[in-house]
């Protein structure tokens, strides 16, 4: 819910065009992690992904962003997808476990420990700031 709920209020903050599959590439990320919701959606590729490359391995590290780099340099329509799966892994190397951004070397990567656990009260803290910092700049600065 998070990844969602950041890249909506990014987008709006960078005026960029916001639709369902950017959404959907804000999760996306994450389905290397069968417990995930996107995961469940497509338990045969999550688990896959999940047994051949780890959670916060290949889909977290600089490749997927090298490649959406590139079609965004071909079609800037390919910018909001970009500025979505980037918000995804920004947001994952905020805790301890981070992520593999250079992947398939085995270093983790961690920009800031926050200790956010997914679905733990820390994380609803998170959402709950993301949304009143989301309205009050629609309300005051935008």
């Amino acid at each position: 819910m998070t990844h969602l709920v950041f890249f909506g209020l990014l987008s709006y903050v960078l005026d960029i065009r916001v639709s369902l599959i950017g959404f959907i590439f804000s999760a996306l990320p994450d389905i290397d992690n069968p417990g995930s919701i996107i995961g469940q959606m497509f338990p045969r590729l999550s688990n896959y992904l999940m047994e051949n490359f780890g959670h916060r391995g290949l889909l977290h590290s600089i490749w997927p962003l090298a490649f959406l780099g590139a079609l965004t340099l071909l079609n800037l329509n390919f910018f909001e997808l970009l500025i979505a799966y980037a918000s995804h892994i920004f947001l994952d190397s905020l805790n301890v476990f981070g992520v593999m951004i250079f992947y398939p070397i085995n270093a983790r990567f961690v920009l800031l420990d926050l200790k956010i656990k997914a679905g733990g009260f820390r994380e609803l803290l998170l959402n709950l700031a993301l949304l009143v910092a989301g309205s009050a700049y629609a309300c005051y600065l935008g």
